[in-house]
């Protein structure tokens, strides 16, 4: 930082204005608000100084400043750097930005520097979304992260720069003495060499940076930085390696039957902010309205489904949903699902949690369990398979026709009393702890019409057998209530 340090004492001697200290400390505070400045709001010469713990905004107008310091107190804990924003319609025109210890910026405007951008090595980190146009150098102490444009005279520092997008021009390179760089996306930097004699040096060492891993890939040494060659400019990007996809929270419109099949449907952060294509396996949805997922062939994938109160989501003709997690998180007037007679689901396991139905007459395949809580009331005149039965606080689950297929028939141990209704179809167990000593009482199987219990218990055929008697003699099992 030698160089900075004597451009900060030139330009301070050059300058016949004073230092005006951003002191607001307790909330993002507007620049041109001089409530918020020790000294009024900084003009084209004099310094500002962002004190630490401090955080300006530009936003919707221009800034002027000489000097421009980020975190004037050094001596501080971790995270409490001064931290400038320039939104997307902000401005900023000064002399130089120099960040001192745990300093941020974050810029989507437009920043004019007469001079340099400079940065610390202890924990500064600069963000450009924006365009920064600097007659000096770039120094990288420790993070620059560009998704921007950056047009600058020399790249240096001892810094890791990561160039996700954008393009960044220099004339001059000294960074690959000790810096390191990452290029991914469309990230471009462009080195403009002087002459001929500057472009053979630059040329080696940005070849020399690739292969000994000092400039990446997508994180990755050797996977594919490359650098072309026209006349005496050097362009280096990255080989257009796609970036893994990253799970978001999905949320479909509130419209009445909306298609979980049309990608302007579906919505980050409630509905606000439209996400426009279909969720993926590692995303998650919430269903706040009425969906529907319908058509021969088609599928929709999720991780985790979530039905909120009211929410109404039917599967139908020949569709197929393959999820994770699916769970009827509401209360009040419940949420619905409903798997029609050509609809399946294929996922890990199904709860609810107050008050909410579910309707199946189609196929549901599960690895994990069915869980019926707090005044469920679930329905199945299809094909379930899964690996247990479920019932807690006064649930119900009605076996109307068709089949049932698990390991275990569970009950809870809370106050209340569950209820199974096998009035059609079959349900077929190897075990059901539900009519144990630590369970008895918790559970009502009610019989009627062409409904059968199978339980194909092995060893524990005498154990099943002594407690179902004990539970026919107790009232547990009972025939048309």
């Amino acid at each position: 930082m030698k160089r900075m340090l004597i451009g900060l004492i030139m330009l301070g001697l050059a300058s016949a204005g004073y230092a005006s200290v951003f002191t607001n400390i307790t909330a993002i505070g507007l620049w041109e608000n001089a409530d918020n400045w020790d000294d009024g709001v900084p003009t084209s010469t004099n310094d500002a100084n962002i004190a630490r713990y401090a955080s300006v905004l530009i936003t919707n107008s221009t800034a002027e400043a000489a000097i421009f310091t980020l975190n004037s107190g050094l001596n501080n804990p971790a995270g409490s750097g001064g931290n400038l924003t320039v939104a997307f319609n902000g401005i900023l025109n000064a002399t130089s930005i120099d960040g001192w210890k745990n300093a941020r910026l974050w810029n989507y405007g437009v920043i004019n520097l007469t001079s340099y951008l400079a940065g610390t090595t202890s924990r500064v980190e600069y963000n450009n979304y924006g365009t920064i146009n600097a007659g000096g150098n770039l120094d990288v102490g420790n993070i620059f992260n560009n998704s921007g444009t950056f047009n600058g005279a020399t790249l240096e520092g001892v810094g890791h720069l990561n160039l996700t997008d954008g393009t960044m021009t220099f004339s001059n390179v000294t960074f690959f003495t000790a810096g390191t760089m990452d290029v991914s996306g469309d990230g471009t930097l462009i080195v403009n060499a002087t002459n001929s004699t500057h472009f053979a040096t630059l040329t080696n060492e940005i070849t020399t940076a690739i292969a000994g891993g000092q400039i990446t890939t997508d994180g990755v040494a050797f996977s594919g930085a490359t650098m072309e060659t026209v006349g005496t400019t050097i362009t280096l990007t990255a080989v257009d390696i796609p970036e893994p996809p990253q799970p978001v929270d999905l949320n479909l419109t509130n419209a009445v039957n909306s298609q979980w099949t049309t990608g302007g449907n579906w919505y980050t952060n409630e509905t606000t902010d439209l996400h426009g294509s279909l969720p993926t396996g590692i995303d998650d949805v919430w269903v706040t309205g009425a969906m529907e997922l319908s058509g021969a062939s088609v599928t929709g994938t999720a991780n985790n489904v979530s039905m909120n109160q009211g929410a109404v989501f039917t599967i139908t003709n020949n569709a197929t949903l393959n999820a994770g997690a699916v769970s009827l998180l509401s209360s009040g007037a419940g949420a619905n699902l409903t798997v029609a007679f050509d609809g399946v689901l294929n996922a890990t396991s199904i709860a609810d949690s107050k008050n909410s139905t579910l309707y199946n007459y189609g196929d549901i395949n599960l690895t994990a369990g069915v869980d019926v809580k707090t005044l469920g009331d679930f329905y199945n005149y299809g094909t379930i398979d899964a690996a247990d039965l479920d019932m807690n606080k006064s649930s119900s689950f009605n076996q109307m026709g068709g089949t049932f297929n698990a390991v275990n028939l569970l009950a809870g141990t809370h106050a209340s009393v569950s209820q199974v209704n096998l009035h059609g179809g079959t349900m077929t167990f190897t075990d059901t702890t539900a009519f144990d000593t630590n369970h008895l009482g918790k559970l009502v199987l009610d019989f009627a019409g062409d409904g059968e219990l199978i339980l194909n218990a092995g060893a524990e055929f005498t154990n099943l057998t002594n407690e179902i008697t004990t539970a026919i003699a107790g009232g547990q099992i009972t025939t048309d209530g």
